[in-house]
């Protein structure tokens, strides 16, 4: 089980994951134990397992729960390789077939987003072809700020409030009712209910980095 108790999902993807398993599980306190669909495991040479996304037809679905019904701050944060870039890549989803609650969104120029029902949010950078840390923070003063691998930071302020629906959290395809599939590699996926700090942002990309031989 993960210490910080700020953290409300995070995937359990490890050196103790057994390929086989159709269960993404939460390693948070709230056990947000994800379904998965198509999508299967791989290693890297450090040893890590990550989940192997396609563009076609896989995905995994994480159920609705009042853990994750984030209405004041939050943090994505996640380890992600994209196989190419599209409209649209979007490793990480709470959505409907409205507006997102939030998510990180990933188009064909390059540009990763943080989004949610006020409008897309602090234009970051990605590419395709390499790992790359990317986090997306929302405080309690309505502001957003986009990370990539540890710095590149890109704050948008008073980007409006958060709103909730009863709608799943998705990784690798563009919500629930959504039919983009992202063909995104995922590893230490986390959700927090709370904003981590530049410094904390950092210190986790430094800790890991090594594991994706970046």
């Amino acid at each position: 089980m993960s210490k910080d108790r700020g953290i409300v999902f995070e995937a359990e993807v490890s050196r103790a994951v057994e390929p086989g398993t159709t269960t993404l599980y939460d390693r948070s306190r709230f056990a947000n134990d994800g379904t998965m669909t198509n999508i299967g495991w791989a290693q890297l040479p450090s040893g890590l397992w990550y989940l192997d996304g396609n563009a076609v037809n896989d995905w995994v679905n994480i159920p609705n729960d009042v853990s994750i019904d984030l209405v004041l701050q939050l943090t994505i944060e996640l380890w992600v390789k994209i196989a190419a870039l599209k409209n649209w890549v979007v490793p990480f989803a709470k959505r409907g077939a409205g507006v997102p609650d939030y998510q990180i969104t990933i188009n064909a120029g390059g540009t990763y987003v943080f989004e949610h029902a006020g409008g897309v949010l602090a234009a970051n950078t990605a590419t395709a072809g390499a790992w790359l840390h990317l986090a997306a923070t929302y405080d309690s003063g309505g502001n957003c700020v986009t990370y990539r691998n540890g710095g590149n930071a890109i704050t948008q302020a008073s980007v409006g409030a958060l709103t909730n629906t009863v709608v799943p959290i998705t990784l690798n395809r563009d919500g629930s009712a959504g039919g983009n599939y992202g063909g995104c590699s995922l590893a230490f996926v986390r959700l927090y209910n709370y904003a981590l700090s530049a410094g904390q942002v950092l210190k986790h990309y430094e800790a890991e980095r090594s594991l994706f031989g970046v």
